[in-house]
């Protein structure tokens, strides 16, 4: 784990460095709706991928004894590897809002460069571990990409539980994305408007964070309360 996250922590310093040199290359112009749009969905893209990595790293920790009980509900019953998922919606929010649509592409093949033999390595382990157990799961539950039925599923506490102490291992993170999105963001108004501050997108940001808040709010309710409600029964 320590080493994936150095490599990880590498490679973004590396990706700012290139973007530092050459913004021009990557940074795109924002001066059209389209742009302003696809912002907004970069943001909402970069929230919800940190709900899901808290979701499925809390979940995780504290239904699967220790790593001895396979763990296949909540956002495990999405897909099997939810905290990647969650690391892609962050990856795409962020491109989305700041680059040029066709990083995008450099973006999934860095990240299939990146994770496939994670994805094989992890999975023979789990196979090995679990046995037929995981075979099951694996058949019945997707490997990234969640069903179209779970998109629209109207008990979505129950897929993404939340408690507000599980994101305390995941603050710092959580707090950089943001901060790195804000300065490049920032950035990109200096150099093609010569402002630091744009008021309007300044209000649509501070509307989606408290939108955000709200909705974490409601999902951690939602959950105490199914959770409640299992112990109880």
């Amino acid at each position: 784990m320590k080493g994936r996250i150095k490599i990880n922590a590498i490679f973004i310093a590396f990706s700012l460095i290139i973007v530092a040199i050459l913004p021009s290359l990557f940074l795109r112009n924002k001066q059209s709706f389209l742009d302003e749009l696809l912002e907004i969905v970069g943001l909402v893209f970069i929230l919800l991928g940190q709900i899901l990595r808290v979701s499925a790293r809390g979940y995780k920790a504290e239904n699967s004894e220790n790593g001895t009980r396979l763990v296949t509900g909540g956002p495990y019953a999405l897909v099997r590897h939810p905290m990647y998922l969650g690391i892609i919606l962050i990856g795409l929010g962020v491109v989305l809002m700041v680059c040029h649509i066709w990083i995008f592409l450099l973006f999934l093949g860095i990240f299939i460069l990146r994770y496939a033999f994670l994805f094989r390595r992890e999975e023979t382990y789990l196979i090995q571990k679990f046995g037929q157990k995981y075979l099951t799961y694996q058949r019945q539950t997707p490997l990234l990409i969640p069903q179209r039925s779970f998109l629209f599923n109207k008990n979505l506490p129950k897929y993404l539980p939340l408690r507000w102490r599980w994101f305390k291992s995941e603050t710092l993170s959580i707090v950089a994305v943001l901060m790195l999105v804000l300065f490049i963001e920032f950035t990109e108004d200096y150099m093609y408007a010569n402002t630091l501050f744009n008021i309007q997108e300044g209000f649509i940001f501070i509307a989606l964070l408290i939108f955000y808040l709200v909705f974490l709010a409601w999902l951690t309710k939602k959950y105490e309360a199914i959770s409640g409600d299992s112990q109880n029964s």
